[in-house]
């Protein structure tokens, strides 16, 4: 892996880093990704990424995805209010595929009722001084969103992570973010939407 690994990521388009990625995984499969497309703990180096397809007609196949999803938020932004939330007559007046994206992708969570999410927050920024009680419980709430996940998009390790990054990048785009933080998340969305399209099994490298 050559020295500036990050660097050869960080500043392309989201469908530039879709092409980096079908253009980086080798004869074997393998993917080497930075951390900071893997999840949003950065002790970890790279992601080390077995895929299953590599053809560019796969390529394009995400491509063309990424791109609905991108233009289908885009749009549910437009009609969402400045804390990101979508009222009823909103939704009702959404176009059918814009309905299912909601539904999909932007939903807030259910189970999140049953947890103090403020606390979550909270507790995310101490895990390391956390108890034994506040570590159940925080795992009990990344599990039941897991869940939620894997319910709407398939049983699948990128699942959460995936419809993480379409909810920010739709909060972020309610709350008129700068096009650099937008092309920032967009590009974690369009990685996180390749490897659970096209990674078979994942492991961080440290």
């Amino acid at each position: 892996m050559e020295k500036n690994h990050v660097e050869v990521w960080e500043k392309l388009s989201p469908e530039e880093l879709i092409e980096k990625m079908f253009e980086r995984t080798d004869a074997d499969g393998v993917l080497l990704l930075p951390a900071f497309f893997a999840d949003e703990q950065e002790e970890a180096e790279t992601l080390r990424c077995v895929m299953d397809r590599k053809t560019p007609d796969d390529c394009q196949a995400v491509m063309q995805e990424f791109r609905a999803l991108r233009e289908a938020i885009e749009r549910i932004a437009q009609v969402s209010d400045s804390d990101g939330c979508l009222k009823d007559a909103a939704y009702a007046a959404l176009p059918e595929a814009q309905k299912q994206v909601f539904n999909v992708w932007l939903r807030p969570f259910p189970s999140d009722r049953e947890f103090d999410t403020g606390w979550i927050f909270e507790l995310s920024e101490r895990l390391d001084e956390a108890s034994p009680e506040e570590e159940a419980y925080y795992d009990r709430f990344h599990a039941a969103r897991d869940t939620e996940c894997r319910r709407r998009l398939g049983d699948n390790a990128f699942a959460y992570r995936a419809v993480i990054r379409a909810m920010r990048y739709h909060r972020l785009l309610t709350l008129h973010a700068p096009d650099f933080i937008l092309q920032s998340e967009g590009r974690a969305l369009a990685a996180a939407l390749t490897l659970l399209r096209c990674c078979k099994e994942a492991d961080e490298q440290d």
